[in-house]
């Protein structure tokens, strides 16, 4: 929970969430700004396929796409459009270069820079295996 809330103080995200690989699909564990959620609720199962979908391909997936990375991004746009979010970014943890959870961050207003995906990717990098271990 304090991940995601940092996060999205630091970032300026109305949105932050945290879904974990478990048994092939990806299970979201925890949204900013919620103590509880339900599991069958149409956005957190819209948001898990969103995730998987960037799980599977090991990629970055970031709405609205600055450039072309060959990454397919239907679940994101489909999640987008549903919540109304103009700006998202879902990156793929790894520890020991496998795959293991994503973090999606979602803004109203600014788009994400170069500078907030570095910023990301090296948070992802710092507490991606730290996560695992304490999973």
């Amino acid at each position: 929970m304090t991940l995601v809330n940092e996060t999205a103080a630091r970032h300026q995200c109305a949105r932050v969430s945290l879904g974990w690989r478990h048994n092939g699909y990806v299970r979201l564990q925890t949204i900013s700004h919620m103590e509880r959620f339900e599991r069958k609720m149409d956005m957190v199962t819209c948001l898990e396929t969103a995730m998987e979908e960037a799980l599977d391909q090991d990629e970055e997936i970031l709405l609205p796409a600055v450039e072309t990375t060959g990454a397919v991004s239907r679940e994101h746009e489909k999640y987008a459009k549903k919540q109304q979010v103009e700006h998202l970014i879902s990156l793929p943890l790894r520890c020991n270069d496998q795959a293991i959870g994503v973090l999606t961050c979602e803004r109203e207003e600014d788009p994400f820079t170069e500078d907030d995906v570095r910023s990301l990717r090296i948070l992802g990098d710092q507490v991606s295996c730290r996560l695992a271990a304490r999973r």
